[in-house]
């Protein structure tokens, strides 16, 4: 299929595949605790070349053995987070909310050193993430970006959840949740997927938990960190955090972002539409599973000079 030429329309209200890779343009540095180890720790985010992919080093580990790819091979632990894992048993916890920043605002490469076992949650969205790529700045690459372009539907399903990609020719995502609770109750989101788009109306969303659970999860060992300045506290009679949501739907749009950054592990960006319903972490990583095991419904492209994607 190298030879293969994949006719590309986009309508003029989408946003264009960028042509190029990208990485950052300086090193920029964070510090905060962990949402479930609750722990400290200092992150800090650098350049890296081309096809690199994004990388992270556990500093307190030892350099030799202590690199993690943001790969999906590496992923470890679902539950209630994305951890990844490398050979030497080196883990990082809650890697999604970074990793959707890059994805997002357009980061191919970087290295990232942090010296605890888990990314900060900072406020416990992306905003803080995007503020440090927009300080560094995003430099463009002389190589092309690869992408994945779904060519047919693959879907998976655990008992009324669900996650779906599907051919479009551009990237997109539908995502829905369904709560049996006033507060948050259905939501649905759907956008085409962009920098300004991801900036706008993903980046702001942040985590949430219902109160009622809050104990079980710290019983787990999790949510060790969790706070009302990380986290929205979902209460049977409305939003315990003292500024409320920042969106009526700010669950859904976390939902959202979560999976942006969970299928960033498959190290290259999608063209396609991807849909949930009900859907965590567990399940976009089996989705991305699923479509990886599947040669049928994907192909590797890039982007020529006149905007086709080319198989390669």
């Amino acid at each position: 299929m190298s030879q293969d030429t994949i006719k590309q329309m986009p309508h003029s209200d989408r946003p264009v595949p960028a042509r190029w890779q990208r990485t950052l343009g300086g090193v920029i540095s964070c510090a905060g605790i962990g949402l479930h180890s609750g722990v400290h720790t200092t992150m800090t985010l650098h350049p890296a070349g081309a096809d690199v992919g994004i990388r992270f080093l556990r500093t307190d580990q030892g350099e030799d053995d202590a690199w993690i790819d943001a790969r999906l091979a590496c992923v470890s632990s679902t539950q209630r987070g994305t951890m990844l894992r490398n050979a030497n048993g080196v883990t990082l916890m809650t890697v999604e909310h970074v990793l959707a920043a890059l994805a997002g605002m357009g980061v191919d490469n970087a290295r990232i050193e942090i010296d605890n076992e888990e990314v900060p949650a900072m406020d416990g969205s992306a905003v803080p993430f995007i503020a440090m790529i927009e300080k560094a700045g995003v430099v463009r690459q002389d190589v092309p970006r690869r992408y994945i372009h779904i060519t047919a539907p693959v879907r998976v399903q655990r008992q009324n959840a669900w996650a779906q990609f599907e051919p479009a020719d551009h990237t997109a995502l539908d995502v829905s949740i369904v709560y049996d609770d006033a507060v948050v109750g259905r939501q649905n989101i759907q956008l085409a997927l962009g920098p300004a788009a991801f900036k706008k109306k993903i980046a702001p969303a942040r985590t949430y938990a219902f109160a009622h659970e809050i104990e079980a999860l710290r019983r787990q060992g999790l949510a060790k960190g969790g706070a009302e300045d990380n986290c929205i506290i979902i209460e049977k009679d409305g939003i315990r955090n003292a500024g409320g949501l920042r969106l009526k739907d700010e669950c859904v749009r976390h939902k959202a972002l979560d999976c942006i950054g969970d299928l960033s592990l498959a190290g290259a960006r999608f063209i396609g539409r991807y849909r949930s319903f009900c859907a965590g972490h567990a399940l976009n990583i089996a989705a991305l599973e699923a479509l990886m095991q599947d040669p049928r419904a994907f192909a590797m492209v890039v982007m020529d000079e006149a905007g086709k994607l080319t198989c390669v």
